[in-house]
């Protein structure tokens, strides 16, 4: 029996994204295990980049594959308790399911028939600062970790979980330690060279013997310069140089990596304690809100450092030939776009934990509770 038919509004968009997103540990396994194998007729030490690898290496695929298995109990458990109730009441429990869904899937319209029906107040001051998310986290992106974690940490206190994010929140100094230690001393190049190069102006009558010194000074500092370029060139080849092209893309791939990791782990610590934590009173509508917020904060984050270490890339390989440096970035890019979809897509993953938590807090107690009462 389909409680929930396809002809119930959004459920065909929610069941296509579902069956998406429950593959896609499947999806990122394959990807990792055919990368591996590639990899195996290459030399040791030849770099690798392959986000599949690294992802699993940070654990995001054991995460998001129990994050896969809760959600799946949790949808079995949502469609035995709705083919157990009568159809006046199926009708009223499929409403209050549909809403939460529409929470995760249709934030825009949801909030357009809130401005347009009005007398929901609560629920439009939500929506107001989920619509705001977008604001407030690209200032804590882009001002300094303390910032970002305490937007992680206040949404978790919201959401009524003993949660923190403290390994999501390591992950991304780590990030933008690594970036500050490779932009610093390149910087440092650029503005020294930037020195150099300015008119040093008019000679005094005078100054003649000073102004053929300093060029026989530059001409002794260029060739230390050619000789320091020389070395650095081996260096890159050899793939010891952290401020290497190649070394800045593979540390890019592997921040993304991790950041999405742990991301990922996050977002399944909170799907277990709201299944079996702590009694919830916050409604489930409340904590939807709240997770589509932490989730926008999360992969503004991810956005944010994609377009980092792709400026950081362009910084270090000034030298390179456009054909060589493009295909980096542009990688760097893509992996970033694709970690916010992970982010998203385990977003979805938590939609059916949420509603087997409404019903077990809504519908469940209030018959169990009596009987519990009549045995005393």
């Amino acid at each position: 029996m389909t409680v929930l038919a396809e002809t119930d509004p959004g459920f065909k968009k929610t069941k296509t994204l579902m069956q998406k997103t429950a593959s896609l540990s499947q999806m990122l396994k394959e990807a990792k295990e055919k990368e591996r194998a590639r990899l195996g007729d290459q030399p040791i030490s030849a770099p690798a980049a392959h986000y599949g690898i690294l992802f699993d290496d940070y654990q995001g695929l054991p995460h998001l594959e129990a994050l896969e298995i809760l959600s799946n109990e949790s949808e079995a458990k949502v469609q035995a308790f709705l083919s157990s109730l009568a159809e006046e009441e199926l009708e009223e429990v499929k409403k209050e399911l549909i809403f939460i869904k529409d929470i995760f899937m249709k934030q825009e319209e949801e909030e357009k028939e809130e401005e347009e029906g009005g007398g929901r107040a609560k629920d439009n001051g939500d929506l107001s600062s989920h619509s705001h998310c977008s604001t407030a986290l690209s200032a804590a992106g882009g001002g300094g970790g303390e910032e970002f974690v305490n937007v992680l940490t206040e949404l978790l206190f919201e959401l009524h979980v003993a949660a923190t994010p403290d390994k999501l929140n390591k992950a991304r100094v780590r990030a933008h330690d690594w970036v500050s230690e490779v932009e610093r001393p390149v910087a440092a190049e650029t503005a020294d060279g930037a020195t150099r190069d300015q008119p040093a102006g008019e000679a005094s009558p005078g100054g003649k013997e000073e102004e053929e010194e300093e060029m026989r000074m530059e001409d002794g500092e260029a060739r230390q310069g050619e000789e320091q370029q020389k070395e650095e060139e081996k260096k890159n080849e050899a793939g010891s140089d952290p401020r290497s092209v190649e070394a800045v893309y593979l540390s890019s791939v592997s921040s993304l990596a991790e950041v999405t990791a742990r991301s990922i782990e996050q977002l399944h610590k909170v799907a277990e304690l709201i299944l079996h934590g702590q009694d919830m009173e916050k409604p489930a509508r409340d904590q939807a809100h709240v997770l589509t917020r932490l989730t926008c904060a999360m992969c503004k984050e991810v956005e944010s450092l994609a377009k980092k270490f792709s400026d950081t890339l362009l910084l270090v390989g000034g030298r390179r030939k456009a054909e060589e440096l493009k295909p980096l970035v542009d990688g760097v890019l893509l992996e970033g776009s694709n970690s916010t979809n992970y982010i998203e897509n385990a977003l979805q993953l938590l939609l059916p934990v949420l509603q087997i938590s409404h019903i077990q807090r809504q519908h469940c107690r209030p018959t169990t509770e009596p009987v519990e009462h009549t045995q005393h």
